[in-house]
């Protein structure tokens, strides 16, 4: 009788030793997984961080873009008014002066060619930067997602085992993920919000 208490009670030692084997093995498979997310999510920041320098640069292309493009309306509206001026010269006048005037304003005509293809090809240029822009937007919200879906799968992978230590760093990691989110989108809606201003 106490050979088999004493049985008894090994084999309840030995099925006690392999349940915490087996714990243990999942607790730390799920440390090695969070320190895997961990790392995922510190690359997803950096990008993050080498796309808002980029579209700080972008910003900077942008205002010379504009910066030029109104240099070049403004020429062009003053030398319209000049041929304007000059047109109405030429009509009070009737004089001899008719064909030196006439040259001035083929001059002025040619330069208004001139000044409207440049302003053409800035346009063309500011398109293509405004395409480079929404590209780089959607980069931005596709790095957003990813974040928030190692978030989620970080979440989801440290609540198969409650344990309040790895519950406590997983949700602290969260809320620091979550405000660097929200000031990292604040800064780039402001910096968004800048450029649309400006064009």
């Amino acid at each position: 009788m106490e050979n088999t208490c004493n049985i008894d009670q090994r084999l309840n030692e030995e099925i006690l030793f392999d349940q915490n084997q087996i714990h243990l093995n999942i607790i730390d498979n799920q440390k090695k997984l969070i320190d895997e997310y961990r790392e995922n999510n510190e690359e997803l920041k950096l990008n993050l961080h080498n796309l808002e320098k980029r579209l700080v640069e972008k910003n900077r292309s942008f205002k010379i873009n504009n910066a030029e493009l109104k240099n070049t309306l403004s020429r062009y509206i003053v030398n319209y008014k000049k041929i304007q001026e000059k047109l109405n010269l030429v009509k009070e006048s009737k004089n001899l002066k008719l064909e030196k005037e006439a040259k001035k304003i083929k001059f002025y005509q040619d330069e208004n060619t001139r000044l409207s293809s440049e302003l053409l090809s800035m346009q063309k240029r500011n398109d293509i930067f405004k395409e480079n822009f929404k590209n780089i937007e959607m980069e931005k919200e596709k790095i957003s997602s990813k974040i928030k879906d190692l978030n989620k799968s970080i979440e989801e992978k440290t609540n198969i085992i409650s344990s309040p230590i790895i519950k406590s760093t997983s949700h602290d990691a969260k809320k620091d993920v979550d405000k660097l989110n929200d000031k990292e989108q604040k800064s780039l809606d402001e910096a968004i919000s800048r450029i649309f201003a400006k064009i």
